[in-house]
């Protein structure tokens, strides 16, 4: 459940949308690459932090009388480090294709412009299927350590789950790393665009 539960918070728009959530930000800092690299790191971490406690909460209340406080230490750190290796990759999708968020209203007085809502309807939601197989990347090497090691019909041991849990955190941080140049490298390469999307306040 905390891992689902983070799923759905980490899929939402302010998490993947980094450019077009605060597009005045977005240009202040788009010229400078360093400045870019600390604003975006800046974010991830405080949108990770944010959701992994949340998350962790979750955790104690579904482990606590039911679980060994070990395993329960051990969900907590996998479900705080997964939003560090998720929120980077995921903000990709906002540096390759953002959107200006707009109310309803003013999309209904825009409604001819057809495409354009189409485009922000796809984007919405893309982030729904996007960010869930990120998450199952990183999760895939410990989940699939835990696999090799268990007993037929045992649950993992205490031991186990702590090592399939560490190759979960481990997993994060590297996809972060890479996650980060990745980011980097796409807005070297859509500066201009991104610029002269953001700076048009009309284009939704």
């Amino acid at each position: 459940f905390p891992v689902i539960l983070a799923s759905w918070m980490l899929a939402d728009t302010p998490a993947t949308n980094v450019m077009g959530s605060s597009p005045d930000l977005a240009l202040s800092v788009l010229r400078d690459q360093a400045a870019y690299w600390r604003w975006l790191a800046a974010r991830c971490i405080v949108i990770g932090s944010l959701i992994g406690v949340a998350c962790a909460a979750g955790v104690m209340y579904v482990g606590v009388g039911h679980y060994p406080w070990s395993e329960i230490v051990w969900a907590c750190a996998l479900v705080a480090a997964l939003p560090v290796g998720v929120l980077p990759v995921a903000a990709w999708l906002g540096i390759v294709f953002p959107f200006n968020p707009r109310s309803l209203r003013w999309r209904w007085q825009h409604r001819r412009a057809w495409r354009s809502h189409l485009r922000w309807v796809a984007l919405a939601f893309a982030p729904f299927f996007y960010v869930p197989l990120i998450g199952i990347a990183i999760l895939s090497p410990g989940v699939q350590l835990a696999r090799s090691i268990k007993l037929p019909g045992q649950r993992l041991t205490p031991a186990q789950f702590g090592i399939s849990a560490a190759v979960v955190c481990a997993t994060a941080v590297v996809a972060a790393a890479i996650g980060l140049w990745v980011a980097r490298q796409l807005l070297a390469w859509r500066t201009t665009h991104l610029a002269a999307y953001l700076a048009n306040t009309e284009r939704g």
